[in-house]
């Protein structure tokens, strides 16, 4: 009788411990990321295609963004030493293209980097990101970016900042 009467003490003390119902907005959370997208313009207009890889990069929060064609000619690039990058990205992609039936996506991860190669719209991007970025988040980049160089009257000026 005891044992019951003890057992049902810990049993109610443990279904009130344990049902706590903490599932709440993070309001804290949602707070300071408004205020961060409150201080950030990230409206992808400008004058040139330096200007746009520049509020890509923010955007996306990457490092680096070089865009070649599939012989590794350098359409649009933000690195001093892009060509070098590019030919390195566009053979590495090119080499894993006639090993594997259309590979998706390359993912490369070298002293804390993650280059990350793929092909969109006949063209191959090269990215430098700190975190590796999902499939999704790559075509939005390449689309978005993609969109500007199909401009005929947008200045290309592949000159890296």
């Amino acid at each position: 009788m005891a044992f019951q009467k003890i057992a049902s003490v810990f049993r109610g003390f443990a279904s009130r411990v344990l049902a706590i119902d903490d599932t709440e907005l993070p309001r804290g959370q949602i707070k300071i990321i408004r205020e961060m997208l409150c201080n950030h313009n990230l409206e992808l207009n400008g004058n040139s295609l330096a200007e746009i890889l520049v509020k890509l990069r923010q955007k996306h929060l990457v490092d680096s963004i070089i865009v070649t064609k599939r012989d590794g000619a350098v359409v649009a690039t933000t690195e001093q030493n892009g060509l070098k990058a590019a030919i390195t990205g566009t053979a590495l992609f090119n080499y894993v293209s006639s090993e594997l039936v259309t590979p998706e996506t390359v993912l490369i991860k070298s002293d804390g980097d993650w280059f990350m190669v793929f092909l969109f719209s006949e063209k191959i991007f090269v990215v430098k990101a700190s975190a590796s970025l999902s499939t999704t988040e790559l075509k939005a980049l390449a689309k978005e970016l993609d969109s500007f160089l199909k401009i005929p009257d947008f200045p290309s000026n592949n000159k890296p900042f």
